[in-house]
């Protein structure tokens, strides 16, 4: 009872300190979650500085723009906590790589950087056209380098690995993954791999990855991986040997293959795509004051339209 009184103390005062004194059905959710998971509450040292560390998506009807064609969209002012534009943020859609923000989250919340991973058999993705970093069983990678993997290049065998040895297998991960969501707030995601190939099953909202994005970026050092254009690094194989592999960001406006909107300085994120979630992607980004802001456009039909919708929400930062 002590814990449940905690969680509604601290979401009242995230709700007065974003300006919204009427509680959406996330925010219901969000106590409900605090009271009937004890495991899920327990986690919060981060419940109550969560509280008011986030923006609170409301009536979206003053937000209607006919300019932005993506399923839904968000750009969050991180600085001040205030949601700059929404639409459709509650609703569900698959994320597809993006996922990777909560494997990236949760391992730099529970490994160290510089820790060994040894690749094992568990850690094979063998789909086809799965984007992959070809690491095989028996190298050896450090932490940081599986993240770069996941993070810049989206190599979902290094995703894999990452979640075999936080948790042991993918399917103990899921479950953390799950867990450490619901933890967030982000009660409207369910997740069943760490690297975002399409399930049925497996599915968030933009609302849900701006709250996981929102913690991964705490990590400074996540904030550098994701604003990395290349990356190469020299790891051990299984033979004892060495390989030197360069993996490059699948980010376009890093890449310089799409303009970003004047006034606005592109940080880094994650792109996502799957033939059924569309194309994807979350950003950081600063304006020319150093106002830092999360967007994110899901359910887009190729490259052009991703990009040209999401710099369509940046300049509703700079009005220009």
């Amino acid at each position: 009872m002590k814990k449940y009184i905690i969680a509604i103390l601290g979401l009242s005062i995230c709700l007065s300190a974003c300006g919204n004194s009427t509680a959406t059905m996330q925010e219901y959710q969000f106590m409900s979650v605090a009271k009937d998971s004890e495991q899920s509450f327990g986690s919060f040292g981060t419940l109550e500085p969560l509280a008011g560390d986030v923006a609170i998506v409301g009536d979206e009807s003053a937000y209607i723009d006919d300019k932005l064609t993506s399923k839904s969209g968000l750009i969050v002012d991180v600085t001040d906590r205030q949601v700059v534009f929404s639409k459709n943020a509650n609703e569900r859609i698959y994320p597809a790589s993006v996922t990777k923000i909560m494997t990236a989250y949760l391992a730099f919340k529970y490994c160290n950087l510089d820790d060994i991973v040894t690749i094992t058999d568990d850690a094979m993705v063998t789909e086809a056209g799965s984007k992959l970093c070809y690491i095989k069983p028996g190298d050896k990678l450090t932490v940081r380098q599986l993240l770069n993997g996941t993070l810049v290049t989206s190599g979902n065998d290094c995703a894999a690995a990452l979640a075999v040895h936080i948790s042991g297998s993918i399917d103990e991960f899921v479950k953390l993954m799950n867990s450490e969501a619901h933890a967030l707030g982000a009660v409207n995601s369910h997740f069943v791999n760490p690297h975002g190939l399409h399930n049925d099953d497996h599915y968030t909202t933009a609302y849900d990855l701006y709250l996981i994005f929102n913690q991964l970026i705490k990590y400074e050092e996540a904030k550098t991986i994701v604003n990395t254009t290349s990356y190469t690094t020299t790891y051990t194989l299984a033979d004892g040997t060495s390989k030197e592999a360069t993996w490059t960001s699948t980010n376009k406006y890093l890449s310089g293959e799409y303009t970003i909107p004047d006034g606005i300085t592109v940080i880094g994120g994650k792109t996502g795509y799957t033939d059924q979630a569309g194309y994807n992607l979350i950003l950081l980004s600063n304006d020319a004051a150093g106002k830092s802001y999360i967007s994110i456009v899901t359910g887009n039909s190729d490259y052009y339209t991703l990009y040209t919708n999401m710099s369509t929400l940046l300049r509703k930062v700079t009005n220009n």
